[in-house]
């Protein structure tokens, strides 16, 4: 795309100010300029125009409601560790911006927005396939571009030191910010998948055994485990065909990806963490499951007995309890469901209960999600039993059923837990899929939930 003279006018002013700032003040200055963008582009078009690049993008989508975000590279990589790495993440990015010169309009996904997303557990061994994905990692990419209520924008970010030579920053920008939205050629069919390696149904009766046994103990009412499946193919996987079939069947979901060089995490999460916007909060929980039927009949009644099922409403409602708990110490007018509602998706059904509320000053989506995660919706209950439990029989689940999403202005934003995700590493790709335990739980039942969990990101990959 051509720069407009109006970007290019814009952007040097801003830039200008910044060094002049950053002189004054001896620390970098972040720029951020947001701008419509004139060029009639598609989200996964841009996508796919930097994924092959083997850059750092992040990508975040609601098909639904027409809402896109893809970032371009990357001007900060904040990360922190261990348990206190939320509060670590947010004490960085209000440094950044407790000094930045702004330009951009009061819409949501539009200027400086950092993505990215959490481990879930710090404290368990780290597996080496999640070496790229640190305890925290929230990217503030170069370029920003965000579709919202049928409108374009592109915001560009810069840092800016007092001996910044301006107009060649300039330059390098216009310059990337060409590269960003040229047409890209990329292999549009998966590789074909040579192997699937994975623990064996047998392994997978013992670890739900070991479970039931602890709840019977009285360790523990409920805990989620998950499988693993790798795909193993003759080529690398295409990340951005991957994301365009999942973007196509389950518009419904949150579908997201963070990319780093060649190691990328997508997905296609019909649950979400919380979503806040100024004062607003909004919060969801999903839990319990049944498969779609064949037929309208079919769905009615396998619809049927997920209502009428004990085990699943008390799985639903040892979420529900524990959300309805965290918010009543925190939110005004708080508001949810009085009884769970249905979420249909093209394979699976789940419970599902929201929540709104209004926060309190001072308290924005980082500090939700630090209350919130995990869930008893991906750990149990109680948490630190279930979080014990699953650290001895799985061991690290890097990102998966972690929190991912993004961060504005204002402590506003929007989280989501990393179900329904897969890592992919060129030729390999790394699958979960997880299910409650609870008292009365049949491994092989559950077994079979977990074959319908991989189904999204195993056809997405080119699998069956």
């Amino acid at each position: 795309m051509a720069a407009t003279t109006q970007l290019k006018e814009a952007l040097s002013g801003l830039l200008n100010k910044g060094k002049e700032q950053a002189s004054a003040q001896a620390r970098p200055v972040l720029v951020s300029l947001a701008q419509p963008l004139q060029q009639e582009i598609s989200p996964l078009e841009v996508f796919r125009n930097n994924v092959v690049k083997k850059a750092t993008v992040t990508f975040w989508g609601k098909p639904d409601q027409d809402f896109w975000m893809v970032g371009d590279g990357s001007i900060a990589m904040l990360t922190a560790g261990g348990e206190t790495r939320i509060d670590g993440i947010k004490g960085q990015v209000g440094n950044l911006l407790s000094s930045a010169l702004i330009d951009a309009p009061p819409i949501r996904g539009v200027g400086p927005v950092f993505m990215g997303g959490f481990r879930y557990d710090t404290q368990s061994i780290r597996d080496e396939i999640w070496r790229s994905f640190p305890d925290a990692l929230m990217i503030l990419p170069r370029f920003l571009f965000s579709w919202s209520n049928s409108e374009r924008w592109l915001t560009v970010n810069a840092l800016v030191e007092p001996a910044t030579n301006v107009q060649a920053l300039m330059e390098v920008l216009l310059e990337d910010l060409q590269s960003a939205v040229r047409g890209h050629t990329s292999e549009r069919r998966q590789p074909l998948i040579k192997r699937i390696t994975q623990s064996s149904k047998e392994a997978w009766h013992n670890k739900v055994s070991s479970a039931l046994h602890a709840i019977d103990a009285g360790e523990l009412t409920k805990v989620v485990l998950s499988r693993r499946k790798v795909l193993h193919a003759d080529g690398n996987f295409s990340v951005d065909n991957a994301l365009r079939q999942l973007c196509t069947d389950y518009p419904e979901c949150t579908i997201f990806a963070t990319c780093i060089g060649n190691t990328s995490l997508i997905g296609a999460t019909p649950e979400g963490l919380a979503y806040v916007d100024h004062e607003k909060l909004s919060v969801a929980c999903l839990a319990s499951s049944a498969a779609r039927g064949s037929n309208a009949e079919d769905d009615r009644q396998l619809q049927a007995q997920l209502f009428a099922s004990q085990k699943e409403r008390a799985e639903h409602n040892a979420v529900t309890e524990m959300v309805a708990g965290v918010l009543k110490d925190i939110c005004g007018e708080l508001t949810y469901d009085s009884e769970p509602q249905l979420m249909k998706l093209k394979n699976i059904q789940h419970l599902h209960t929201c929540f709104t509320g209004t926060l309190p000053s001072g308290i924005g989506i980082l500090d939700i999600v630090k209350r919130l995660h995990p869930t008893p919706a991906v750990a149990g209950t109680p948490t630190e039993r279930g979080l014990a439990l699953i650290n001895e029989l799985e061991g690290d689940r890097g990102w998966y059923a972690a929190p991912v999403g993004w961060l504005g202005l204002n402590d506003e934003g929007e989280f989501a837990v990393a179900i329904r995700s897969a890592l992919i590493d060129g030729d390999r790709a790394f699958l979960h899929a997880g299910c409650g335990i609870v008292a009365g739980s049949d491994p092989e039942r559950e077994y079979l939930e977990t074959e319908l969990k991989f189904q999204p990101l195993l056809t997405a990959l080119g699998g069956h």
